[in-house]
């Protein structure tokens, strides 16, 4: 079992990680307006940008579940 410590810090690492998947997420939005505005039409890589969207969209929800279940958790230990 954690400590209350060790679980803050946990926490504070998880809110880390999701802004950096936020970030990441923002950029690859970016990419993916930037490919629509050009004349450009590579259907393979707005595919797999769509597939990194989405697995990072995945990652982003499983890491907010984790920190709130982390979050409950420290509150009930201290």
């Amino acid at each position: 079992m954690f400590t209350g410590d060790e679980l803050r810090q946990k926490i504070r690492t998880e809110k880390c990680e999701i802004e950096r998947l936020q970030q990441d997420f923002a950029d690859l939005q970016m990419i993916r307006e930037d490919m629509y505005d050009s004349d450009d039409d590579d259907s393979s890589s707005s595919s797999e940008e769509s597939d990194d969207g989405d697995d990072l969209r995945d990652i982003l929800q499983q890491l907010l579940r984790e920190n709130a279940d982390l979050e409950v958790r420290c509150k009930q230990s201290v």
